[in-house]
């Protein structure tokens, strides 16, 4: 008679999946000195702007500036202080968005000092495209696919949707007009949406921020709207915005210097950077616009009246998450995975 034996081991193999400091950790924590990173100085040299307003930071760090006045967008590599202009001759851009693909699309006016807009788009510095619209715009967000885009309306309290070649025009908000019920807007200056395709406004002539569903009837209060104030329930006048993979947002509160960090599920937020009085020292602000966020977690900011962008390090415990593989190898049994 055969006598079989099986023979059973386990190897227990332990990865390190990611460690990072990640504003994604809920115990994340900013230096409150920034550093900065372009400008200080008003000027149109490379190394200088005025007035930026939106920012944006790409998978390879690489950060774009809407420098509105200097009518161009400035890209500045990781570690450098002197930028690369991406596209020039534009009238006033607000804001800048950049796609997987490396193409940049930019929020400007179609004519120095007219009203109607334009969304540019710019493949490796080179106008390919411009889409021309009848109404002025200040911020642009994509879908997580990539296949529409949505820009804030100020002067008419709208948000509109288009797909990404500028067809398919769709009114998430703004069929009721200005005002401050949940199902209207005032002023609205930037939008952040999240995985599931939400949508966070910087509702800044209500001076809250709201999130809205693409087929909701109305919003949702996130914070403010409760008068203009100072308090870390109230915002003023907020035109940045940012949101995490947790429901965290983050806001530039414009007129109270400062950017509030928001746990989701929280009307109350806490001050990360700035709020001390406005200023140009190097923990101060002046009317900050737009914020983003690199991959280590580092907080930029677009200072708007000091002519910079502030880097604000995040100085939080690293998040690090491990994963145990159980792997059970059996001789006679084959393989089980648990």
């Amino acid at each position: 008679m055969w006598r079989i034996q099986s023979f059973f081991f386990i190897l227990s193999i332990l990865v390190r999946t990611t460690c990072s400091k990640s504003p994604y950790c809920p115990s994340a924590t900013w230096s409150q000195v920034g550093r900065t990173v372009i400008g200080g100085i008003q000027g149109n040299a490379t190394n200088q702007l005025h007035y930026p307003v939106g920012i944006f930071i790409d998978s390879n760090d690489c950060l774009f500036i809407a420098d509105s006045r200097n009518d161009r967008v400035i890209k500045v590599e990781k570690g450098a202080s002197i930028g690369t202009v991406v596209a020039g001759k534009l009238h006033t851009p607000t804001d800048v968005s950049v796609d997987t693909h490396d193409n940049l699309y930019i929020v400007d006016l179609s004519t120095s000092g007219g009203s109607q807009g334009r969304v540019t788009h710019w493949i490796n510095g080179s106008l390919t495209d411009t889409l021309y619209f009848a109404e002025q715009f200040d911020a642009i967000v994509f879908d997580t696919k990539e296949e529409y885009f949505y820009v804030t309306q100020r002067d008419k309290g709208g948000l509109i949707r288009y797909k990404k070649d500028g067809t398919g025009e769709h009114t998430i908000i703004g069929n009721f007009g200005e005002g401050s019920a949940l199902f209207q807007l005032d002023r609205p200056w930037d939008a952040a949406i999240d995985d599931s395709g939400v949508l966070y406004i910087a509702d800044s002539g209500n001076n809250r921020v709201i999130k809205w569903s693409v087929n909701a009837t109305q919003g949702i209060l996130i914070s403010g709207g409760n008068n203009y104030g100072n308090r870390t329930d109230q915002l003023a006048a907020p035109r940045g915005v940012f949101v995490d993979y947790l429901g965290t947002v983050y806001v530039a509160d414009t007129y109270n210097d400062r950017i509030i960090r928001i746990p989701a599920g929280s009307k109350t937020g806490t001050i990360i950077a700035g709020g001390h009085r406005r200023g140009n020292g190097s923990h101060e602000l002046s009317h900050p616009y737009g914020l983003a966020f690199d991959s280590a977690g580092n907080l930029y900011v677009a200072d708007n009246e000091n002519n910079r962008v502030q880097m604000f390090a995040c100085s939080g415990s690293s998040s690090c998450r491990w994963t145990f593989l159980l792997l059970i190898i059996s001789s006679t049994l084959g393989f089980i995975y648990l």
